[in-house]
């Protein structure tokens, strides 16, 4: 069966949280396998495991931001990461995910499609 172009872009900006992406990706996947979607993670400088952990995942796509690029304050950073994920989004709408309170379900991603269960 051919794969259908995604309709839906979820950007995820990222910095050593690895638990974090890590649960929050899975959650994604799960329950997004039959949903044609985009998944985009920037990275925001991350100097640990996580970041090899990302590049790894073959399903996603991954920015890097050199930690010398980035803003000094993190909420511009975070903000600027969303900025630059959707404007490489090659779908036609776009959903960001904070991971400080991540938690993906079936019913969630339905109403998104315009269903109502």
């Amino acid at each position: 069966m051919p794969q259908k172009e995604p309709l839906v872009t979820i950007c995820m900006p990222h910095w050593q949280v690895q638990e974090l992406i890590t649960i929050c990706l899975r959650a994604i996947r799960k329950f997004t396998l039959k949903i044609p979607i985009e998944v985009i993670v920037v990275d925001n400088g991350s100097e640990d495991e996580s970041l090899d952990y990302l590049r790894g995942l073959k399903w996603i796509r991954l920015i890097e931001r050199r930690k010398q690029d980035l803003p000094a304050f993190w909420v511009d950073g975070f903000v600027s990461a969303l900025d630059i994920g959707f404007a490489s989004k090659n779908t036609p709408a776009g959903l960001s995910v904070c991971l400080s309170r991540c938690k993906v379900t079936r019913c969630a991603l339905r109403r998104g499609r315009g269903n109502s269960n």
